[in-house]
């Protein structure tokens, strides 16, 4: 039985056209190890393309020392919209955004090119999120969710936890016609 598509908050369509003006992709986790944002770093540093990661962990620092001068942290104080409009102007940048409220998190669900998750999940119910609202996700063939997100049509899958896996996937991404209807049809199945 898969979990079911928690409440979200719809995000106000003003900041969502705002922020979707850029492109740039999105890690929403938690920042320990199994969620494997190294690599979603990595492949954003590689193929040049700006990733906001939103959450904390035990990983924040060695992220933020992975992506060098490219790195962009924001402060407590500082809005996450102001933020994000303000630095993701120049490709390859990665913005740390941190811990995001539930109002964030849709809006930054809502606004990303793609929601990136290469780590096996036992189901990774954040993808589900991000098709809800119109987003695609890249993510492992093996998640859970993969049985729910169809490959090419909601998410690109990945078979193997790599840079170059995800660096491919950030390319089929480019060239994929997304469609927010199918996107949110898959989404209702685990509603």
């Amino acid at each position: 039985i898969y979990p079911p598509l928690p409440e979200i908050p719809a995000p106000a369509q003003k900041t969502v056209s705002e922020l979707s003006k850029t492109t740039w992709h999105l890690s929403l986790s938690r920042l320990v190890g199994y969620k494997r944002v190294d690599l979603s770093l990595a492949a954003c540093l590689q193929s040049n393309q700006t990733l906001v990661i939103a959450g904390e962990g035990e990983q924040k620092q060695s992220l933020i020392t992975q992506a060098g001068n490219k790195a962009k942290v924001r402060h407590a104080s500082e809005d996450v919209v102001a933020f994000i409009k303000d630095h993701s102007r120049t490709q390859g940048t990665i913005l740390f955004v941190g811990h995001v409220t539930d109002e964030e998190r849709a809006l930054l669900l809502a606004s990303a090119k793609s929601l990136i998750m290469p780590g096996l999940e036992d189901f990774g119910i954040t993808a589900l999120e991000a098709a809800s609202l119109g987003t695609p996700s890249i993510l492992h063939a093996e998640s859970g969710v993969s049985e729910v997100l169809t490959n090419k049509k909601s998410a690109i899958h990945i078979q193997q936890e790599t840079v170059s896996a995800v660096v491919a996937a950030l390319s089929q991404v480019e060239d994929t016609n997304w469609r927010s209807a199918t996107l949110q049809q898959e989404a209702k199945t685990c509603s």
